[in-house]
C-alpha cells in the first residue's frame, strides 16, 4: 500500500515492533510469566492472566498490548465457585484453576502442601496476598470459613432440619 510508506501499518511492521519486551512492559503490575507456556501468558500479583500473544490466522505473533483474560466460572462444591482460564500449557489447551497458577508462580510451598486456600474466602480474590498453601484440614479449619459456614446452619427448631 502507498500509505504504508507514509506512516507504520503494514503486517510486517506489526510483527516486528510487537515484540516480547514490548508487550510485557505493558502490564500494570509485578507478573511472572506461567511455565510452559512459550512466554504467551502471564499471571500477576493482583490474580490477572494476561495473554501475550495471538495464535490464529494472518495476524499471528505478539500482541501490541496484552490482553486480560476474562475467566470463567467452574468447579468446587458450588458450581462455579472458582476462576478459571483455558490457555495452553505445554502444548495442551486446558481449563485452569487461576488461584493454582498465581499461587504456583508467587507463594513458595516448601512443604508440598497441595491446597491453595482462599484466606479470607473470597473465590473472586485471587491476588498473592489472599492464596496461602495448605493441607485439606488447614483449610477446612480456616477461621474464616468455619465463621462462614456456622452462620449458614440454622437450625429449624420445629422440625430439628439443619439448613
Amino acid at each position: 500500500d502507498a500509505h504504508c510508506l507514509q506512516a507504520p501499518c503494514s503486517y510486517f511492521w506489526v510483527q516486528v515492533m510487537n515484540t516480547f519486551e514490548n508487550v510485557t512492559a505493558q502490564i500494570p503490575t509485578v507478573y511472572k510469566i506461567i511455565q510452559g507456556s512459550k512466554n504467551r501468558y502471564a499471571a500477576d500479583v493482583e490474580g490477572g492472566i494476561w495473554s501475550l500473544y495471538h495464535n490464529g490466522g494472518h495476524r499471528k505473533g505478539w500482541l501490541s498490548k496484552p490482553k486480560l483474560l476474562k475467566p470463567q466460572r467452574t468447579g468446587g462444591s458450588k458450581k462455579g465457585r472458582y476462576r478459571s482460564v483455558g490457555i495452553t500449557i505445554n502444548g495442551k489447551l486446558m481449563m485452569y484453576y487461576v488461584h493454582r497458577l498465581v499461587a504456583e508462580l508467587f507463594i513458595p510451598n516448601p512443604d508440598n502442601k497441595p491446597v491453595v486456600d482462599h484466606i479470607n474466602c473470597d473465590p473472586n480474590d485471587n491476588s498473592v496476598k489472599n492464596l496461602r498453601w495448605t493441607t485439606q484440614k488447614e483449610n477446612v479449619n480456616n477461621p474464616i470459613t468455619r465463621e462462614k459456614c456456622n452462620k449458614l446452619k440454622v437450625t429449624n427448631l420445629e422440625d430439628g432440619v439443619v439448613k
